[in-house]
This record gives structure tokens, C-alpha cells and sequence, in this order.
């Protein structure tokens, strides 16, 4: 039964490893994007330009991170779909700040709910638009 336990949960993870990978690597992601977020609502900045200052800053951090570990493609190519990518992400991330600004006036907070979802969509987006497996991309 340990076996069956043990090669079950070895066949999940190789199943899922990319987004597995993906979200370790969006932790560390998240903590670098959400630390200059926070310290820019800490200065008294805008949420707005908060938000997109942030995700200025991480979109080059994360092209790295997402294209050499997770997908394993960094080719220069794919950065102007990634750039679209957290273009969506960022409009996403805006209108969840502002509508989460009606029941919950802590942008702390709201940053934090907001980061979860749009991790959910960034990972789908990257993987079906930008990083797609080598032999799809010709």
C-alpha cells in the first residue's frame, strides 16, 4: 500500500511538475513583485502606479525565472507575447484591486487576494500562449 502510495503521488508530481515549478518559482516571483508593491504603498504611492511599477519590475525578474526554470525557453522572441501576457495581468490585477477597495479598504491585503488570481491566469497564459512546448511553436 506504501508502494502504491509513494508511486502514485511520484506520478502526480512528474504529471504536474511544470506547474509545480511554477508556482515555487511564482513564490519567489510573488515575494519579489509584492515586497515592491508594498513598499511603494508604504511611501504613500498610488495603488495604480504601485501596481504598475511592480509589475514592471517583475516582468523582466519573471521572464528569467519562468523561461529558464519553468519552461525552460527564454528565447528573445517570446518576450513581446510575455509583455502581453502581464499586460492582461496587470489590467486584471487593477480592476481586482479596485473592486476588492469596496469591501476591504486595506490594499495590503487586497494586494495579496489580487496576487492569487492573477498567478492562476499569468501561469495559464504563459503556458498556452508564450512558452508552448518547442514542437508547436513551428
Amino acid at each position: 500500500m506504501i508502494k502504491f502510495i509513494k508511486t502514485t503521488s511520484l506520478n502526480a508530481f512528474q504529471k504536474h511538475k511544470q506547474f509545480v515549478l511554477f508556482l515555487m518559482i511564482g513564490g519567489v516571483n510573488t515575494v519579489f513583485g509584492y515586497s515592491i508593491f508594498a513598499l511603494l504603498i508604504s511611501f504613500k504611492l498610488n495603488y495604480i502606479l504601485a501596481a504598475l511599477v511592480s509589475t514592471v519590475a517583475g516582468i523582466i525578474f519573471n521572464f528569467n525565472t519562468f523561461g529558464r526554470v519553468v519552461f525552460k525557453n527564454i528565447h528573445k522572441n517570446l518576450f513581446l507575447k510575455f509583455l502581453l501576457v502581464y499586460a492582461v495581468a496587470y489590467i486584471v490585477n487593477v480592476g481586482l484591486l479596485t473592486l476588492l477597495d469596496l469591501f476591504i479598504h486595506n490594499f495590503y491585503m487586497n494586494g495579496a487576494i489580487s496576487m492569487l488570481i492573477v498567478a492562476f491566469l499569468s501561469y495559464t497564459l504563459n503556458k498556452n500562449h508564450v512558452f508552448k512546448e518547442k514542437n508547436e511553436i513551428n
